[in-house]
């Protein structure tokens, strides 16, 4: 009777003492997250690095608004100023950065090519600006004299 008990007490503890399949998936769960939460701060370090590297002086870069690839910086120029936020796109396929300026006008196809869903559902490309006929007709009534 008593190695009967004594067997029970041993069982009782070594289950209590093994991992429920739950505890077991969750803990799988908050290792894949953390793996995730590594990778995505590996590629934002490799995005602002890359971007970095083609400011004039990346060390005082501020970044803002990034998402996967794309983004906005804010750096300081010649004189030692901020010039103010600039769109930026980097490209994962080769690895170089295209930045939003008055001349690039193909800016927002790029963006729209190149930026993750996310950064587009936040921040929507305005197509407005390749359309040439965005006037709209107006009615003139005649003037009596």
């Amino acid at each position: 009777m008593k190695k009967l008990i004594l067997t029970l007490l041993v069982l009782s503890l070594v289950s209590a003492c093994s991992k429920s399949q739950e505890e077991i998936d969750l803990e799988k769960k908050s290792e894949t997250e953390a793996q995730l939460k590594a990778e995505k701060e590996a590629d934002l370090k490799k995005v602002e690095d890359a971007v970095k590297y083609m400011l004039k002086d990346g060390e005082s870069a501020r970044f803002r608004n990034v998402i996967g690839n794309c983004g906005e910086v804010n750096s300081k120029n010649s004189y030692g100023a901020y010039a103010g936020f600039s769109r930026f796109v980097f490209k994962r396929d080769n690895g170089k950065v295209v930045f939003d300026n008055p001349d690039n006008q193909y800016f927002n196809a790029v963006v729209a090519s190149f930026c993750d869903k996310a950064y587009l559902d936040k921040f929507p490309v305005d197509d407005s600006s390749n359309n040439t006929n965005s006037a709209a007709p107006i009615d003139v009534a005649p003037i009596d004299n």
